[in-house]
């Protein structure tokens, strides 16, 4: 008969970031484009903080802006 090995609880392994996300999750990320998009915070504005990721002219997600960096920083 085998024996399991014990695991240390030290030596799991890392968690990676996921790559997907499931129907209905809620996620809070970063969003890099390529041209100059007008947002503004979804409490400031509504109309300017709400934003749809499309591809392949598919919807692939929409959510609204929580924070934006401040100006002259290149990423948060």
């Amino acid at each position: 008969m085998k024996k399991k090995k014990e695991e240390d609880p030290k030596k799991k392994k890392p968690k990676r970031k996921p790559l997907f996300v499931k129907n209905g999750a809620i996620v809070v990320c970063r969003i890099q484009v390529n041209n100059l998009i007008c947002i503004e915070k979804f409490s400031d504005f509504p109309q300017l903080g709400r934003f749809t990721l499309r591809t392949e002219g598919k919807t692939v997600a929409v959510g609204k802006v929580v924070d934006i960096p401040p100006a002259g920083s290149p990423t948060f």
